[in-house]
């Protein structure tokens, strides 16, 4: 295995790269955060609900310096990539599968697959106990902003056989291959885009009830983009003219009525999450 780094500028480095080996890459449910209130003279609390806080993710690893007279040098990177207090994205890479003959574990394929990625903060220090050229320790990292993991490709560019691109739609099924509810509200990435002519265009999710619409037209070549909770035409806001309400989906299948598009294209785009 391994696990790929990169940070928010779009610089990337693996584990490997820096001398590290990774052992594991072990992450924890989610904090439960609840909410309670009481009352005197009545046993126990009111539960008032609950959500999600930050999830914990631990990377316990080797280090190896290519000998004893560079292991300063080489520490010293690692802490240049995993010693900072900025967020980056860190990625669970595993090998794509293996089978076993005759008691013996045998690779496939070679290839390691990063089909996952998390939006964390360092939140242990780095002091690998040094044994000649070798160390050992681990890093855990908790969540920054959601607590899912998501894909780091969407559904326009993701190797799957579903369409997220409709022509003249009408009523359509959207595919939510996550555990998690896309909800651009809680921060979700949802893309919504809209290219062709339309009057009073709405587009309604029959599976949850949520609903956006806009009272206004397009022309051919026009387009409107629902991204997150900013709605445009042409690049121009038109936040003013919607119901102000969004699009949440549901995982799993999606069914969604589409009325006032006379003619054009309506896409889908967003990644998968994962509790």
């Amino acid at each position: 295995m391994d696990v790929l780094i990169e940070k928010l500028n779009g610089e990337k480095k693996l584990y490997s790269e820096i001398g590290l080996i990774a052992r594991d890459f072990l992450v924890s449910t989610a904090d439960v955060r609840e909410y309670k209130s009481e009352i005197q003279g009545r046993p126990g609390d009111i539960d008032k609900g609950a959500d999600y806080g930050p999830k914990t993710i631990v990377t316990p690893f080797v280090f190896e310096s290519p000998d004893v007279m560079e292991y300063a040098d080489t520490r010293d990177e690692v802490l240049k990539w995993l010693g900072g207090v900025e967020p980056f994205w860190i990625y669970e890479g595993r090998y794509n599968g293996l089978v076993t003959s005759d008691g013996h574990e045998t690779f496939y394929e070679a290839e390691i697959r990063y089909k996952k990625r998390y939006l964390v903060r360092r939140n242990s220090n780095l002091a690998p106990d040094q044994n000649g050229k070798y160390g050992i320790d681990s890093i855990t990292f908790k969540t920054v902003g959601l607590p899912f993991a998501e894909t780091p490709d969407t559904t326009l560019n993701m190797d799957i056989e579903y369409d997220y691109s409709f022509n003249n739609p009408t009523t359509i099924q959207v595919y939510n291959g996550g555990t998690e509810a896309v909800d651009p509200e809680e921060g979700m990435g949802l893309v919504i885009e809209y290219l062709g002519a339309s009057t009073n265009l709405k587009l309604e999710n029959l599976t949850n009830g949520s609903v956006w619409s806009y009272t206004g037209t397009t022309l051919a070549g026009h387009g409107i983009k629902i991204d997150g909770v900013h709605s445009t035409k042409n690049d121009l806001s038109i936040v003013r003219d919607t119901n102000l309400e969004l699009i949440r989906l549901e995982p799993g299948w999606n069914e969604i009525k589409v009325t006032g598009a006379t003619s054009g294209t309506l896409k889908f785009d967003f990644p998968f999450y994962y509790r």
